[in-house]
C-alpha cells in the first residue's frame, strides 16, 4: 500500500473541516436572508428527492468502493468493473428521473415546494455521473479534498454575491444544483483520465443482487432521520422541519468530521479481506474503533454542553435557540450513529453481509415508523420527540448488530471494553467542569472559549498521564513530521 492511512485521514479531516466552516459562514447568512420557513422548504424537498436519488444511484457508490478496492491492483479488471457499474448507473438514472418528475406532478403540483422539486430533478439526473467512489477506492483523497474545497469556495462567493433577499430564494436553489454539477463533472473528468471504458466483459446480473440489497439498505436508512423530517413536514409544519434540520446539520458536520478517521479505511479493510488477511483486518478494525471513540465521546459531550451557544452562533442570533434541546438529543444520537457506522461499514458491509444488514436496518427502521405513528396519534410529535425515538431505534439496531458480529461472525472485536469506553468516562467530567465555569463567567464568548480550552486541556492531560496509546501515536506522527 503506497498511500498512508494517516495521510488519507488528514486529507479527509481537512475536507470535513472545510465543510464545517462553510455552514458557519453561509448558514447564518442564508437563514437571515431567506428565513427558516423557506430553508425548511428546501430541506423538505431534499428529503423527498433523496428517496429517488437512492434508486438513481443504485447503491453503486458503496458497492463500487468495496469491489474496486479488492481488485485495484489489476488495471484491466478495474476498467471492466468500472464500465459495468457506470452503465448500470446510467440505466437506473434513465428510469428514475422520469419517475421522479411524474411523482411530483401527481402529488405536489401547485404546492409551494413544487418549483424547488422541479429544479431538484436536475440533481437526480446528475447521479449517473457521480463517480467519486472510484476516487475513494483508489484512495485519491488529496484530489477529492482539493477539488471540493475549490468548488465549495466558488459556492460561498456566489452565495454572498447573488443571494441578497427572500426574492433570491430560487437563485439559491439553482446555485446548489450548479455546484453539484461542477463537483460531479470535475470528478468524472479526473476518473476518465485514469480509468478507461472496457466493454469486453460487461457483467450486469453478477452485480445486481448485491446492488439491490444496497438500495434496499439505503431505503431502510431513510426510515430514520429522513423519515423524521418528512413526518414533521406532513404533520407539524415547515418550521418544525427547520428546527429539526439545523441541529441535524450541526450533528452531521461534526460527525462527518470525526468519520474521516473511519471512512478512509473502508478501501484498506476491503483490500485486506480481498487478500484473506483476517488477522491484519481485526487489528486495524480495533485500532480504528478506539481512535474514533477517543474523538467521538468528547465531541458529543461538548455539543450537549454548548448546544445553545452553538445554535446562537450558527443562526446569527436567537432565532434557533428553540432547537437547543433537539441538538442535545442529537448529541446522544451522534454516539449511536458512530457505533452504527463502524458496525455497518467496517464490519458487516466489508464482510459482504449486506443481506442480513438489510434485515436489521429495515426491522428497526419499521420500529421507528411505529414510534412516529404513536407520536402522531397522541399529538406528541415534535422535533425533540422525533429525534429521541430515532435515537432509541438506532440503539436497538446497534445492539442487534453487535450481538450478530460477536456471536455469528465471531470476529475478535469489542466496543464494550474499558480501553474504548474510558473515553466516555473521561468526557463526562466536562459537564461538572463546564457548570463551574458557568457560575463564574457570564460572558457569552468567554464562557465558550473557557469551556473548550479548560475541557480540552483536562482531556489532553488525562490521556497523557494515563499514557494513552492513541494520543501518543498522534504525537509521534506529529514529531516525525516536524523532524
Amino acid at each position: 500500500m503506497s498511500k498512508s492511512i494517516f495521510k488519507n485521514a488528514i486529507y479527509k479531516t481537512l475536507l470535513n473541516l472545510f465543510n464545517l466552516v462553510i455552514p458557519l459562514i453561509i448558514g447564518p447568512y442564508v437563514v437571515r436572508v431567506i428565513g427558516t420557513e423557506l430553508m425548511g422548504r428546501i430541506s423538505y424537498t431534499e428529503s423527498i428527492n433523496m428517496y429517488f436519488a437512492i434508486f438513481a444511484g443504485l447503491g453503486i457508490y458503496q458497492y463500487g468502493i468495496r469491489e474496486i478496492s479488492r481488485i485495484r491492483d489489476d488495471k484491466k479488471k478495474v476498467n471492466q468493473l468500472f464500465t459495468s457499474l457506470f452503465l448500470l448507473g446510467v440505466i437506473a438514472n434513465l428510469i428514475v428521473t422520469p419517475a421522479y418528475l411524474i411523482y411530483i406532478n401527481i402529488y405536489f403540483k401547485g404546492a409551494p415546494a413544487f418549483p424547488v422539486m422541479v429544479i431538484y430533478a436536475f440533481n437526480t439526473a446528475l447521479t449517473a455521473f457521480y463517480v467519486e467512489w472510484m476516487n475513494e477506492a483508489l484512495e485519491d483523497y488529496d484530489f477529492i479534498t482539493i477539488k471540493t474545497i475549490i468548488v465549495r469556495s466558488i459556492f460561498i462567493i456566489s452565495t454572498l454575491l447573488l443571494i441578497k433577499n427572500q426574492q433570491d430564494f430560487y437563485k439559491y436553489v439553482i446555485l446548489n444544483s450548479v455546484t453539484l454539477f461542477l463537483n460531479y463533472s470535475i470528478s468524472f473528468a479526473r476518473i476518465k483520465r485514469k480509468v478507461k471504458f472496457d466493454f469486453s466483459n460487461l457483467t450486469f446480473t453478477k452485480h445486481l443482487k448485491s446492488l439491490i440489497f444496497i438500495v434496499i439498505l439505503s431505503n431502510a436508512n431513510t426510515l430514520y432521520t429522513i423519515l423524521d423530517k418528512i413526518m414533521l413536514g406532513n404533520h407539524v409544519s415547515e418550521n418544525a422541519v427547520s428546527y429539526y434540520t439545523y441541529p441535524q446539520l450541526v450533528n452531521s458536520i461534526v460527525n462527518n468530521l470525526l468519520l474521516s478517521i473511519v471512512l478512509v479505511t473502508v478501501p484498506r479493510l476491503s483490500n485486506l479481506l480481498g487478500n484473506n488477511d483476517e488477522k491484519q483486518y481485526e487489528n486495524l478494525l480495533n485500532k480504528i474503533c478506539k481512535t474514533y471513540l477517543a474523538f467521538l465521546f468528547p465531541a458529543a459531550i461538548g455539543i450537549f454542553i454548548l448546544a445553545k451557544e452553538i445554535l446562537i452562533l450558527y443562526g446569527g442570533g436567537t432565532q434557533l435557540v428553540a432547537s437547543t434541546n433537539v441538538l442535545r438529543i442529537f448529541a446522544a444520537y451522534m454516539i449511536t450513529a458512530g457505533f452504527e457506522s463502524i458496525l455497518t461499514n467496517q464490519v458487516m458491509y466489508v464482510k459482504r453481509k449486506e443481506r442480513i444488514l438489510v434485515v436489521f436496518i429495515l426491522t428497526f427502521g419499521l420500529v421507528n415508523v411505529v414510534f412516529k405513528q404513536i407520536l402522531v396519534r397522541t399529538g406528541a410529535l415534535t422535533p425533540e420527540t422525533a429525534i429521541a425515538t430515532t435515537t432509541l431505534a438506532n440503539f436497538l439496531l446497534i445492539t442487534t448488530e453487535y450481538l450478530y458480529i460477536n456471536l455469528k461472525l465471531k470476529i475478535k472485536f469489542s466496543i464494550l471494553d474499558f480501553g474504548k469506553l474510558k473515553y466516555l468516562l473521561y468526557s463526562l467530567a466536562f459537564i461538572p467542569i463546564s457548570y463551574v465555569i458557568s457560575l463564574v463567567f457570564k460572558g457569552f464568548f468567554s464562557y465558550i472559549m473557557l469551556v473548550v480550552l479548560v475541557n480540552g486541556l483536562y482531556y489532553f492531560l488525562v490521556l497523557y498521564i494515563t499514557k494513552d496509546e492513541i494520543l501518543f501515536t498522534f504525537l509521534s506522527k506529529f514529531m516525525r513530521k516536524k523532524s
